[in-house]
């Protein structure tokens, strides 16, 4: 297998999933299965690589972004009901753009803090009680949480003090010496869902939003910042980074919100921006300032291309 990528390693711009879909696709063209093997099929398949043989316990978005993106657009998806997950695609407005800062920190899925908050989160879920009927912490919506369920659970608990046997994922493991944050570590996916959501929707207002729109955008991009670092799934030098647009968008209209992605812990910060070259020089200037405080080296990633769903394959005989 020859490898030939532009796309960094241990950055939070799912490298491991690029390079997973790029040779399940070759290894299907190879073996003629391209035709009975679907795209969401390949990506799970994926994930069951990075699960069960690579050992770490990712969900299916990055590779179903790898599958299914479109260039210029935002991937949905409702990481539920497989095998066949909902998913859209839609064109971002006229007047915004996407920016990725590196943080210069390696992060992995496979991280301890990732792992624990990832543990905390299902033991939050056992300890709700749920009905069978809702499998999943986002169909239950934020206010009925917040009434009803949110106070019921610990800040935090030992893995001691949880029977590990009742515990129903089989890819998490309870460290009875750990402390995990149970109830941060909940909360976070029922208000991020309900973020998500938002941002959707007032993206979809209007093909050229108003200032009023974007600055609703930046802070829920703000906010789910602020629920990473809730559940210690934060670092100092992408907190930097997010505060020092934070303080730039107090002072211009071109920078709008941030915030760490993926799992956290570092790699990529997300920056939404006008579409102006006023923007890249204010990126490239806040840039600048961070590796100055931080002696971190960075990069800038912008741009937009094409998942599998349009992108050519192509066959070499040698």
């Amino acid at each position: 297998i020859v490898i030939i990528s532009d796309v960094p390693c241990n950055k939070g711009v799912a490298s491991s999933a690029a390079l997973e879909v790029a040779v399940a696709r070759a290894a299907s063209l190879c073996l003629n299965l391209d035709h009975s093997v679907s795209n969401t099929e390949l990506a799970l398949l994926c994930q069951y690589v990075e699960n069960h043989i690579v050992g770490s316990s990712c969900g299916f978005m990055d590779q179903m972004t790898c599958a299914h993106g479109l260039a210029h657009n935002l991937f949905s998806l409702l990481c539920q009901h497989t095998p066949n997950p909902p998913f859209h695609n839609f064109i971002l407005p006229a007047n915004i753009q996407l920016f990725g800062i590196d943080s210069g920190v390696k992060r992995s899925t496979a991280g301890a803090a990732y792992r624990r908050v990832r543990t905390a989160t299902f033991m939050g879920k056992k300890l709700m009680n749920l009905p069978n009927n809702i499998p999943h912490l986002c169909q239950i919506s934020l206010s009925k949480f917040n009434n009803q369920y949110r106070m019921l659970l610990p800040e935090k608990m030992s893995g001691s003090n949880f029977i590990a046997s009742l515990h129903l994922d089989p890819l998490t493991q309870i460290d009875p010496n750990e402390i995990y944050p149970v109830r941060a570590a909940t909360s976070h996916p029922i208000e991020e869902n309900f973020r998500v959501q938002l941002f959707e929707q007032l993206l979809n207002t209007d093909q050229h939003l108003s200032i009023d729109h974007l600055s609703s955008l930046g802070e829920l991009m703000f906010q789910s910042d602020a629920g990473y670092t809730s559940c210690d799934l934060n670092s100092e030098e992408t907190h930097l980074l997010v505060n020092l647009i934070r303080q730039q968008k107090s002072s211009n209209n071109v920078l709008f919100g941030a915030k760490i992605t993926g799992g956290g812990g570092g790699g990529t910060v997300a920056v939404l921006a006008q579409n102006s070259s006023e923007a890249v020089e204010t990126i490239a200037t806040i840039v600048d300032q961070y590796e100055k405080i931080s002696g971190r080296q960075t990069r800038i990633f912008s741009g937009s291309s094409s998942g599998l769903v349009t992108y050519p394959s192509m066959t070499i005989e040698m």
